[in-house]
């Protein structure tokens, strides 16, 4: 469900993720005739067994600083922040803004991060809304807003740099 090049500048690196929360990296990816090698590989959520009984995985990359975003899984209602340097979880950040067990917030559908400030992380939701992040506060969303009473179908967050301006998309046809 994602494919993205990473770290260009230390040599050509392929960052996939499944939609079963299995993220690869791989090297030589790009070598004509090279076989590509495995990098490294990690469970960016976790996932239910028998499979297929969580959400599909979305994944942002902030290049910047080198870190995952994931969300899905068994545990849709999560962020995940992933410090690939260091192959850890740093943070975990909670949908629903409250960081008790249980799952009550909305699942996740896709994530975008930033362009023009890459602290925040947009995740468009389940609950037909759209919720904003500050990636430094892993409290829960800083803006939550809900544009359609149908299911939102795709968003951009700083088109063409702008920052400051979301445009979202709902399964509709509506545009805000």
């Amino acid at each position: 469900t994602h494919c993205q090049h990473i770290c260009e500048a230390d040599g050509p690196l392929l960052l996939t993720g499944a939609a079963d929360g299995a993220v690869r990296i791989w090297r030589q990816h790009a070598v004509v005739g090279g076989v590509p090698r495995m990098a490294t590989s990690m469970q960016a959520v976790t996932i239910l067994l028998p499979p297929g009984l969580g959400r599909p995985a979305s994944y942002a990359w902030n290049g910047s600083r080198c870190h995952l975003f994931a969300a899905g899984g068994s545990h849709p209602d999560m962020v995940y922040c992933w410090d690939m340097m260091h192959e850890m979880c740093s943070s975990m950040i909670p949908t629903s803004g409250s960081t008790g067990a249980g799952g009550t917030g909305p699942s996740v559908d896709r994530l975008l991060l930033g362009v023009a400030d890459p602290n925040l992380l947009l995740a468009s939701c389940s609950d037909y809304t759209i919720r904003l992040f500050d990636v430094r506060s892993p409290r829960g969303p800083v803006m939550v807003l809900q544009p359609f009473r149908s299911m939102v179908a795709g968003v951009a967050l700083e088109p063409a740099g702008r920052p400051g301006i979301i445009v979202a998309a709902s399964e509709k046809g509506e545009l805000v």
